[in-house]
């Protein structure tokens, strides 16, 4: 089986997808060396199985003054893919598989290894191939990077392809959320190439504390597993994205919701709390909801907007919540 596994780390508004997948090639015979997607091929590719394995690597970092999205949050996936390929006629070619640069991991064939380490090189110019229904602006005009493999088919013969290596990646950082999203990318479309329609199973496992979206429909089997398997390959790539539900006080990831939510309740509170609490006058009623408020929104506000502009807007809104609201209030009395 192929194993992707990937340390995610931080960095401001990049996403860094994994890259996977091959297609076969062939080499033009006029001597000029230039190689082309091999679109005759005779290798069928009958199933090909994608697990994943999400787990949740806990919290770096300390919190900052006013700015309670600024611990460190990580998270590894592990990937692991299996090729079951055939070819009725004997045929050799090579496979490019695209995926990010990395020198670690093997290839085995059949269970038998016949790369020990893994060099990556850009994708060839003469290889047309780009990524279908990807609208990420870190995909586009991206040097691909590839592995190349050997395939060698007797006429009848059955395979398993095993790929597996330990990739750099990094994850997308916003302002926008509660937590940060982490960005996995599987390009199917490359196996377009190989003949025939096949198999897909699709899985993923994750930890019970991450969310989970995809852009291909899985069935929840349970709170940590999702799956699903298809007749035919889809003709677009698999992204997933990923993020820590902690600080989810609103079950919400979305950092203008959680901030709108909480001053609604806030007003709210401050407003009709003095009517329903009749033992003590109005007065104290609201002087205890103000405090109280401006506790929990020093302590749950998310920065909407993030560096470098967040701190300017979130610290004006402490000016405004401690000293010129309080001043304002003292001055009508």
């Amino acid at each position: 089986m192929k194993k992707i596994l990937v340390i995610v780390i931080c960095v401001l508004f990049i996403s860094i997808p994994i890259f996977a997948n091959g297609l076969p090639t062939k080499e033009e015979g006029n001597g000029s060396g230039m190689v082309r997607i091999d679109e005759n091929s005779s290798i069928r590719l009958v199933e090909e199985s994608i697990q994943y394995t999400i787990k949740d690597e806990g919290f770096r970092g300390q919190y900052k003054l006013g700015l309670n999205n600024e611990v460190s949050r990580y998270i590894s996936a592990e990937i692991t893919v299996t090729y079951k390929m055939t070819s009725e006629l004997a045929e050799e070619t090579t496979m490019y598989f695209i995926l990010p640069e990395t020198d670690t991991g093997y290839i085995s064939v059949d269970g038998d290894n016949i790369d020990q380490l893994i060099y990556t090189e850009p994708l060839p110019e003469s290889i047309d191939w780009q990524p279908s229904s990807v609208q990420d602006y870190t995909t586009r005009d991206r040097e691909f990077h590839t592995a190349q493999i050997p395939l060698k088919f007797e006429a009848g013969q059955e395979q398993t392809l095993v790929i597996h290596y330990i990739p750099s990646a990094s994850f997308s950082r916003s302002g926008q959320y509660v937590n940060d999203i982490f960005d996995l990318l599987y390009y199917m479309t490359p196996a377009d190439y190989w003949l025939g329609e096949p198999r897909v199973h699709l899985q993923v496992a994750v930890d019970e504390n991450l969310s989970l979206e995809s852009n291909i429909k899985l069935k929840k089997i349970s709170d940590t597993l999702y799956e699903v398997d298809l007749d035919k390959l889809p003709h677009e790539e698999w992204s997933l994205r990923i993020s820590h539900k902690n600080y989810r006080v609103f079950m919400t990831n979305n950092a203008w919701l959680h901030n709108g939510i909480l001053l609604t309740l806030f007003y709210v509170a401050y407003r009709f709390l003095p009517r329903l609490i009749k033992a003590w006058s109005p007065i104290r009623v609201k002087r205890l909801t103000y405090i109280t408020g401006s506790l929990a929104w020093f302590f749950l506000n998310v920065d909407p907007i993030g560096y470098p502009f967040g701190i300017f807007f979130v610290w004006a809104g402490y000016l405004i919540m401690y000293v010129i609201v309080p001043y304002r209030l003292n001055t009508k009395r």
